[in-house]
């Protein structure tokens, strides 16, 4: 790939687009209007160019962690999975991680506010699940045990996706509660939402009622600041309102650096 061709091409391509799009017959007024197009900096910035050096790697396997962080066996032994390609993806105890992300994991152990700030595909997400993760498997059972805020529904169901392929086994519970979050099938069925994936482990929620069940509260709750006020605490949906369900609140801020 020649990143500057590519630049060059899209720029000649926006030209184009802007000569076509917004005519001029006067002839004068044309070619000042093509002159102003041609000039540097009216249209677009650069190109710039960045270099995204490798993130440091621990020295050690999160196996080899486990009495400094003080993880779980359980925790080492899950969220292998092989994707649709086939591959083998290992279990956390023989993952490797980051500096930083290894930092982070003993600071929220430790019942710290934690703030992760790198780029994109630096693992924030695993920095922030695995000591949920840990937590829940110290404290198994029903009930909220960390609720975690997405500014964007995009983010949840990514996410969503994501603790699909690593909880199946462990028995932690998950869900997603946003706007087109079905009641049951019923209501997915007559409001064209999404039925439950028969693919899904049995550690995942679907339907609000389920979610709101006080015997199966998820472990693991995803949602938005809107859902949180509009429905989470309403008397509508009283089971959120018990205090006690909410057996313990991890804060972990994540921010694209």
């Amino acid at each position: 790939m020649q990143p500057i061709d590519i630049v060059e091409r899209v720029k000649a391509t926006y030209k184009n687009y802007i000569k076509t799009a917004f005519p001029v017959i006067d002839d004068d007024l044309r070619s000042q209007m093509y002159a102003h197009i041609e000039q540097a900096n009216l249209l677009w910035r650069g190109p710039y160019l960045s270099l995204q050096r490798p993130y440091e790697l621990a020295q050690q396997t999160l196996a080899e962690e486990k009495k400094s962080l003080a993880l779980n066996d359980k925790l080492l032994t899950a969220g292998a999975y092989s994707d649709d390609k086939g591959a083998w993806h290992p279990p956390f105890g023989e993952w490797r991680l980051y500096t930083h992300q290894d930092e982070a994991i003993e600071q929220i152990i430790q019942g710290k506010n934690t703030i992760v700030s790198s780029g994109t595909g630096s693992g924030k997400t695993e920095a922030f699940l695995l000591p949920i993760l840990n937590h829940c498997l110290t404290n198994p059972g029903p009930g909220i045990k960390a609720l975690i805020l997405y500014p964007m529904n995009a983010l949840a169901n990514d996410q969503y996706e994501r603790f699909a392929k690593y909880l199946p086994g462990t028995k932690v519970t998950f869900a997603r509660y946003a706007g087109d979050t079905p009641e049951d099938e019923r209501d997915a069925e007559l409001h064209n939402k999404e039925l439950r994936p028969s693919k899904l482990p049995v550690e995942a929620l679907w339907y609000r009622r389920d979610i709101r069940d006080p015997h199966q509260l998820p472990n693991i709750l995803m949602t938005n600041y809107a859902m949180l006020e509009r429905r989470g605490i309403s008397r509508q949906s009283g089971g959120f309102r018990n205090r006690s369900c909410i057996t313990c609140w991890r804060r972990c801020w994540t921010r694209c650096g």
